[in-house]
């Protein structure tokens, strides 16, 4: 989990702790064996601590200093910051993309952090984030997509070095390599490799349904998913599969009063209806243009209809 900690704060805390205590540095190098830039490094929060330090301070100050750090730890941030990217990739906003990942680039190049990151899991961020813009942005390359996607499988051997698409289920992974694995799916889809993205978003799914307990899945990502499992199940023909992802995604967002992603589920769901022969398929169809008119996306509305009388010989209007 990428995680940020105000050690600026931390430090500050350490320090009014060996002064309760009547100690200087030099008593706590003498009792503690730490060198002396080390103490004075977490004092002034230009440092996170290593584990054993952190229990050799605690024997030392009579404190829990672990349980300490945690109150400095500032996780809501990478939580904020992955619903603005769900955000912008649920309506294609390129420009929103850019200006997050430029924003990144801000954070890692400031020359005065208060709040230090672990560099390794941002790095993976900056990968990531960079993986979108070049899924998204209609101007990339095919060799661009190819090499983005291979830069992501690089990135996610840091923590597993055997990591490869073809034994991704053998694994274990953090939310953010999830996440990770999904634009690796992405890439796939738009190589119309359907089964294998779809394979990797179903595992997705599944390992996904540990954190819901603790509510950290942001919805619009879930509903990203979905969209794109009913999406590649109508490139293979799979009708049933697109009604159950589409029905899947409709309840949650229902659930959840998130509309983003509706109109595009119950299109898919109203399609698949059609060629199940289902007879409620003109009610999804009319849910999804109503849906479009709601969000004021008039010229998407338009292209639904002309679209769907052209491929389907249906009039949703």
């Amino acid at each position: 989990m990428f995680s940020t900690y105000d050690m600026k704060k931390y430090g500050a805390e350490l320090r009014k702790i060996r002064k309760y205590l009547g100690l200087n540095q030099s008593d706590v190098r003498r009792i503690s064996g730490l060198n002396e830039d080390t103490l004075t490094n977490l004092e002034n929060g230009l440092v996170i601590p290593r584990y054993d330090t952190i229990e050799i301070l605690s024997h030392v100050y009579k404190f829990d200093l672990m349980g300490l750090l945690f109150y400095f730890k500032n996780e809501t941030n990478i939580l904020a910051l992955y619903e603005q990217l769900d955000e912008a990739i649920t309506y294609n906003d390129v420009t929103k993309l850019y200006s997050i990942r430029d924003n990144l680039f801000d954070i890692k190049g400031s020359a005065s952090m208060d709040n230090l990151v672990q560099f390794s899991d941002f790095d993976m961020l900056l990968s990531y984030s960079d993986s979108i813009l070049v899924y998204y942005d209609k101007k990339s390359s095919s060799q661009a997509k190819f090499a983005s996607k291979n830069s992501l499988i690089e990135t996610l051997k840091i923590n597993n070095p055997d990591f490869s698409i073809s034994s991704f289920k053998k694994f274990n992974y953090n939310f953010l390599e999830l996440r990770m694995l999904l634009q690796i799916a992405l890439f796939e889809s738009d190589s119309e490799n359907y089964a294998l993205s779809n394979s990797i978003m179903e595992f997705i799914l599944k390992k996904m349904s540990i954190f819901d307990k603790y509510e950290l899945v942001p919805v619009k990502f879930k509903l990203i998913i979905y969209f794109n499992l009913s999406y590649n199940y109508h490139n293979l023909y799979n009708h049933k599969k697109v009604y159950n992802y589409a029905a899947e995604g409709i309840e949650l967002g229902k659930s959840t009063n998130d509309f983003s992603n509706l109109f595009f589920l119950y299109y898919r769901k109203g399609i698949a209806e059609y060629h199940l022969k289902y007879p409620d398929y003109m009610d999804s169809l009319r849910k999804s243009i109503y849906i479009l008119e709601i969000l004021d996306r008039h010229e998407l509305k338009r292209l639904y209809i002309e679209s769907t009388k052209k491929n389907y010989n249906i009039d949703i209007n």
